[in-house]
C-alpha cells in the first residue's frame, strides 16, 4: 500500500495544531464496524461532542485505502483488506483545523496505519492499530509486530510518536520489572498479548499511558462484552520516552526556583551609603553654584558667588568626614553584635570591609621565561601545557609496594536509595555558592525527604542509561593524555556492551578489575588476590 504526501512547499505553510500554547485532545475507539449506514455520523458526532481533534478508530471493516472528506469538513484516512473482506481495518479521524496539519500518511495494513502531522517544535507521528486478538497464531502476532517495528523505525527518534488503538492485551496492576513500560493501574490478568506490547515497548522505550494514574474503572474499560459480563481494558496508549536526563534535571531546576521564588522571594541586599542624603544635597548645591560663577559676567556677582561656594565646599567636607564617621561606627556595632551571635561568616564579612582590602582576582599568567601573557588563546595554551606537565608524570623506576587488603572491598552497585539520598542531602555544607544551576545547598536541606523523592528519578535514570561518554575531549582539554590499551570498561546492571569511547575507539570490556589489593568482578564480589 501507499500513502500520499504534500510537497515540501505545501508542507512548510501547513497550520500547525500543536505547540507549546495550544492542547491537542485526541482518543482512540474500536467502533466495532463503520461499515453500516449511519454510523459514520454517529462516530463523527461521537468525536465532535467530546471536543477531539483527532480519533482513531479500530475494526472500522472498510476495505482499501483512502483519504475521505466529509461534509462537516472533518476527514477520515482509512486502511483496509485488498479482498473486499470487510474485515478489520483501521483509520484516523482529523477535524477540520487537524487535517490542515496533515503531511502525509501511509496505510500499512488493514491493523496499522501511520499519519505525520506539522506540529511544534517537533513533528508527530500516529500510529493507529488494530492488534489480533489472544486467540490468534502466534505467527499472525510476530508478524503484526514485526510491521509495527518497521513502522517505527521509519519514523525519526527526534519526533513525538503516539501509537493508540486496541492491542487485545489486559495489563495486570503488578509491574515489578516493568516500571519504565507501565504504571501500577492496569486492570485484568496478564495474557498472551501484554507480553507482546511490554516487549514491544520495553525494546523501543515506549511508556503505556493508560496505566501510569489511578482513574475510575468505568473510565479504563474499554472492552464489554456483547452480555455484559465481561469487562476488560483492551485499548492502549504508547508515547515515547522522549526525556532526557537533561530535560528531568531541567524540570528539578525550574520546580526549586519558582518554588523558592513564589516562598521566599529574592534577598535584596541592603548595602549602607558611605554618604548620607543631606550630603548629596549639599553636594547639589555646589554643583549650581560652581555653574553660576562659570555663567556669570559680573565680577561683584561672580565674587560673591566664590565666597558663597567656598563656604558650601567647607560644609562639604565637613559632613562627609563625619558620614564616614558614623559609617564606620556603624558597621563596628554590627561586628560586635554578630561575634555576640556567633555569626562568623558575618563577622567576616564586616572585618573585610573594614580592612578596605580588595583581592586582585585577575592573576597574570607568564611563560616559563617570566615574560606576562595577555592573549586567551596562549593563556589556554599556557595552561594546557602546565597541566600536560604536572598530570602526566613518567612512570617510577620502582613499583609500589602495595599490601593485600585484610578486608574484602564492598562495592555498591545498585541504584541509590531515596534513604542514601537523604543522607547526602543532610551532609551538605551550608553558606556555600551554588553552581551553574543557582540552587543552594539550603534549598536542598530544607526538606531532605521530599527532595531525595524529587531527585530520585532522574538519579534513577542517570544510572540506568547507557550514554555515550565525552572523556577525551574534557581529558585533552586539561591536557590528561589517556592511555587506550590501558582503559577497559566493566559493565553492571546489564548484558549489553556500554557505548563508551575514545576519539571513536571503543573501549575494551573487563569482567573484573584489581583495585587496593582486591579484585572487583561484575558479579558483585570481591576477593583477595594471591601475591605474585
Amino acid at each position: 500500500m501507499n500513502g500520499t504526501s504534500e510537497s515540501q512547499q505545501e508542507a512548510s505553510h501547513m497550520k500547525i495544531i500543536l505547540n507549546a500554547r495550544t492542547k491537542l485532545k485526541l482518543g482512540f475507539w474500536n467502533v466495532r464496524t463503520m461499515y453500516e449506514a449511519g454510523k459514520q455520523a454517529q462516530v463523527l458526532r461521537e468525536m465532535k461532542e467530546n471536543k477531539l481533534h483527532i480519533l482513531g478508530i479500530s475494526e472500522c471493516r472498510w476495505t482499501g485505502f483512502g483519504k475521505n472528506l466529509t461534509n462537516t469538513g472533518d476527514t477520515i484516512i482509512y486502511s483496509g483488506r485488498n479482498d473486499d473482506k470487510h474485515q478489520g481495518g483501521v483509520a484516523i479521524i482529523l477535524n477540520k483545523s487537524s487535517s490542515k496539519s496533515l503531511i502525509e500518511y501511509n496505510p500499512v495494513s488493514e491493523r496499522i496505519i501511520t499519519a505525520i502531522l506539522n506540529t511544534k517544535p517537533i513533528k508527530t507521528s500516529i500510529i493507529q492499530v488494530y492488534s489480533p486478538t489472544n486467540e490468534a497464531d502466534k505467527e499472525i502476532k510476530i508478524e503484526f509486530y514485526e510491521m509495527l517495528q518497521a513502522e517505527i523505525e521509519k519514523i525519526p527518534k527526534k519526533d513525538l510518536t503516539i501509537i493508540m488503538g486496541d492491542f487485545n492485551a489486559k495489563l495486570r496492576q503488578d509491574n515489578s520489572g516493568f516500571e519504565r513500560i507501565m504504571g501500577k493501574h492496569g486492570c485484568g490478568i496478564m495474557n498472551e498479548n501484554e507480553e507482546h506490547l511490554v516487549d514491544f515497548c520495553g525494546l523501543n522505550n515506549r511508556v503505556i499511558g493508560g496505566t501510569l494514574f489511578r482513574h475510575k474503572d468505568v473510565h479504563k474499560l474499554t472492552w464489554v462484552s456483547p452480555g455484559g459480563r465481561d469487562k476488560n481494558q483492551i485499548d492502549h496508549i504508547a508515547i515515547n520516552e522522549s526525556e532526557t536526563v537533561d530535560e528531568q534535571w531541567q524540570e528539578v531546576e525550574d520546580l526549586f526556583k519558582k518554588t523558592s521564588e513564589k516562598i521566599l522571594s529574592f534577598k535584596r541586599q541592603k548595602h549602607k551609603e558611605l554618604i548620607k542624603q543631606e550630603t548629596w544635597s549639599l553636594i547639589d548645591n555646589r554643583t549650581e553654584l560652581k555653574k553660576k560663577i562659570c555663567n556669570t559676567h559680573s565680577d561683584r556677582l561672580k565674587d560673591r558667588l566664590r565666597d558663597q561656594y567656598s563656604n558650601c565646599n567647607k560644609d562639604v567636607k565637613k559632613a562627609t568626614r563625619k558620614d564616614k564617621k558614623d559609617f564606620i561606627e556603624g558597621l563596628a556595632l554590627e561586628a560586635e553584635k554578630a561575634a555576640s551571635e556567633q555569626r562568623m561568616g558575618d563577622l567576616y564579612q564586616i572585618t573585610k570591609k573594614l580592612c578596605c582590602q580588595k583581592r586582585n582576582t585577575n592573576m597574570p599568567v607568564k611563560d616559563k621565561q617570566g615574560n606576562l601573557i595577555t592573549s586567551e588563546r596562549e593563556q589556554e595554551n599556557r595552561w594546557n601545557e602546565h597541566f600536560k606537565e604536572v598530570l602526566n608524570r613518567p612512570e617510577p623506576e620502582t613499583t609500589a609496594n602495595i599490601p593485600i587488603a585484610e578486608h574484602d572491598l564492598e562495592v555498591n552497585i545498585e541504584i541509590p536509595s531515596r534513604s542514601e539520598i537523604i543522607k547526602a542531602v543532610k551532609s551538605l555544607k551550608n553558606n556555600k555558592a551554588p553552581g551553574n544551576d543557582k540552587l543552594s545547598a539550603e534549598l536542598f536541606k530544607s526538606d531532605p525527604t521530599l527532595t531525595a523523592n524529587i531527585l530520585h528519578t532522574p538519579f534513577k535514570k542517570i544510572w540506568n542509561t547507557h550514554a555515550r561518554q565525552k572523556l577525551q575531549k574534557n581529558a585533552s582539554f586539561i591536557g590528561l593524555n589517556i592511555n587506550i590499551k590501558k582503559s577497559e570498561v566493566m559493565p553492571l546492571n546489564t548484558t549489553e556492551p556500554p557505548l563508551i569511547d575514545l576519539n571513536g575507539t571503543p573501549l575494551d570490556c573487563t569482567s573484573s578489575f584489581t583495585y587496593l589489593g582486591s579484585i572487583v568482578t561484575s558479579e558483585r564480589g570481591a576477593k583477595t588476590s594471591e601475591p605474585e
